[in-house]
């Protein structure tokens, strides 16, 4: 009959975890405000959003046509 070695549970020591805990949650902080800035960036101009977010370039035809939409929803294009 072979014995098998049960090792010991770990015991929670919050010396050894709280250090990485504040470190990752500054990070996280950091993100969010950089996603925030992002996002006040990018819903202030369109021609941004669409070269950022769309991964195109708009012509200069539909640029214009962004900038009317911004003043008028109500814009129509052929």
């Amino acid at each position: 009959m072979t014995r098998y070695s049960r090792k010991k549970a770990r015991t929670m020591r919050p010396n050894l975890f709280l250090a990485k805990w504040q470190k990752l949650e500054a990070t996280n902080q950091q993100i969010q405000q950089a996603n925030l800035q992002k996002t006040a960036k990018l819903s202030a101009d369109p021609v941004e959003f669409c070269s950022s977010v769309l991964g195109f370039k708009p012509y200069s035809y539909q640029e214009q046509f962004i900038r009317l939409f911004e003043q008028n929803q109500f814009t129509a294009a052929r």
